[in-house]
């Protein structure tokens, strides 16, 4: 495979308690034991808030910055308030912005202990490195962290993570029939690259298609680049079959704008929300219709993410933002399973018993994603003990809409983090290239 030599960290998408938290939602009913759903309407919330924080990036010139996760966040807030809140108590949901710094993140995390929040909740940052050893020492619990891919989060107790990052969009493409991949990624600098080298050649590998991985290849995209132009020109180059696009939904246009005037016939693939999406709504769904995408969480317009969808139609966000994406998605179950967790707390609810609970916590969102157990030891040993849930499901994209595919069924990709053959049972059945 041609992959420069450079290290990187893959951007993206994984103690003992007084008693053990089992959150089993209503055997992970759609409506999510009703924080996701539409209930009646509230009485007036009384008592103390119970306060959280999500460590974002907002303000910055040149980083990886998701505003709609923050707006998710004072979504769901609004949202679960008018919904009867945790139990009658409001939550109160502070989003800090780390301006992309890690002395930011690292303030941020001292705030949050300052403020006596319960928990960081839900953070898409690319400075846990920063943040996790100062939650550590103020007892904080990190929970549903949504990139938790650095040692320091991977491998913390303090750490709960709502999903490994699995390379099953190469398992989808194979199975597809792609004979020549090519991945279009943006280049995030320094620090391990646990994506474009190891993580996707051990999924190759897993489908015994090591010599397909040797005809790919992968394109990197400077975080500043506004013509993709020339990368897209390499990554189309030589016949490629199917791309991968593994940019940011802040890319959508440039990335499909250079796509349509190079003439691109190549089948796309990509994470939900890594605006495939948003531009088959916006100008391209020749281009983008019969797309694949992936992720670790129910499709947008799915029924467990029907709270979602009435929040943004009833408190109006940007109309700018894009929030059908893995990391709005995952914020939102996020806040889902935190609700939830609490309310099956018996006693007190602040730091030290909500992360004694954390730690043992059988976790379910109505059906977001699959239940998870916080408890369980990762396949890859202690370094990634936070690695623990390896399910992920397909839509194609039609019209700008994701529409499940295999009935919403999810696969577990759970042998591509080491390269084992993945069990007939665990390959989606192919969409054909010619369909």
């Amino acid at each position: 495979m041609s992959v420069p030599t450079r290290r990187r960290r893959r951007y993206l998408c994984g103690a003992t308690a007084a008693a053990a938290a089992v959150l089993a939602l209503a055997a992970c009913s759609p409506n999510g034991g009703g924080t996701s759903g539409q209930g009646p309407a509230a009485k007036a919330l009384t008592g103390t808030p119970i306060k959280t924080m999500t460590i974002e990036a907002l303000n910055c010139s040149s980083c990886l910055s998701l505003p709609a996760v923050a707006q998710t966040v004072t979504l769901f807030e609004k949202w679960i308030n008018s919904h009867g809140g945790i139990d009658g108590r409001p939550l109160q949901a502070e989003v800090c912005d780390d301006q992309g710094l890690p002395s930011g993140s690292a303030a941020c995390a001292r705030k949050a202990a300052a403020d006596g929040d319960v928990a960081v909740v839900g953070d898409f940052n690319l400075n846990d490195a920063a943040i996790v050893p100062v939650l550590a020492a103020e007892g904080i619990d990190d929970f549903a962290d949504l990139d938790a891919n650095v040692e320091a989060a991977a491998s913390s107790p303090d750490v709960q993570a709502l999903s490994a990052y699995v390379s099953a969009v190469y398992v989808k493409a194979i199975a597809d029939g792609c004979k020549k991949i090519a991945t279009l990624t943006v280049d995030l600098g320094s620090a391990t690259d646990a994506f474009e080298t190891n993580s996707a050649k051990l999924a190759f590998q897993s489908m015994n298609a090591l010599s397909l991985w040797q005809a790919s290849k992968v394109v990197y995209v400077p975080l500043s680049a506004q013509d993709l132009a020339p990368q897209l020109t390499q990554a189309l180059s030589g016949g490629t079959d199917c791309l991968v696009n593994n940019m940011s939904p802040n890319s959508a246009q440039q990335v499909f704008s250079a796509y349509t005037s190079l003439g691109g016939k190549a089948r796309i693939y990509g994470f939900v929300g890594t605006g495939i999406e948003a531009a088959g709504q916006e100008g391209f769904s020749k281009q983008t219709d019969g797309s694949i995408v992936y992720g670790p969480y129910s499709g947008f317009n799915t029924a467990p993410y029907a709270g979602f969808r009435a929040a943004i139609a009833q408190y109006n966000p940007p109309k700018n933002l894009v929030f059908n994406s893995s990391a709005t998605q995952g914020a939102w179950a996020a806040f889902t399973g935190f609700v939830n967790l609490v309310k099956s707390m018996k006693g007190a609810v602040n730091a030290t018993t909500f992360k004694a609970a954390a730690q043992k916590a059988t976790v379910c969102t109505g059906g977001m994603l699959p239940c998870i157990d916080f408890a369980q030891s990762s396949v890859l040993g202690p370094d990634f003990r936070n690695w623990n849930d390896y399910q992920v499901t397909f839509f194609t994209v039609e019209n700008g809409q994701d529409v499940p595919l295999n009935s919403g069924k999810f696969f577990d990709m759970q042998n591509t983090l080491t390269g084992a053959s993945l069990p007939a049972a665990d390959v989606p059945p192919a969409t054909p290239l010619s369909s």
